[in-house]
């Protein structure tokens, strides 16, 4: 088993006149299967955390009046693979 914490910022997007800003914290755990191979396959599960920031605006004259943030919790399900390739294990999910 390993631990895989990330943390994930998009670059904010501006969409309508709206500058969205949201970021996640994924916090997973890798269970590796038993194999005696180059390929170490693993399933994953853990939970996310997205942080969404969205502008409020007065249409009434354009101007922008306050930020929202809302939060959300999610459930991290997968299966990757480690590859042993000399002294560096690139992987994939």
């Amino acid at each position: 088993m390993a631990a895989a914490p990330s943390i994930i910022y998009y670059l904010p997007k501006d969409l309508a006149g709206y500058n969205f800003k949201w970021f996640e914290f994924n916090a997973n755990v890798n269970y590796y299967f038993d194999v005696e191979s180059s390929v170490k396959p693993y399933g994953l599960g853990g939970l996310n955390f997205a942080f969404v920031t969205i502008p409020s605006f007065n249409f009434l004259n354009g101007s922008e009046l306050s930020s929202r943030t809302t939060t959300k919790v999610g459930l991290n399900l997968g299966v990757g693979a480690d590859f042993e390739v000399g002294n560096m294990t690139p992987f994939g999910e």
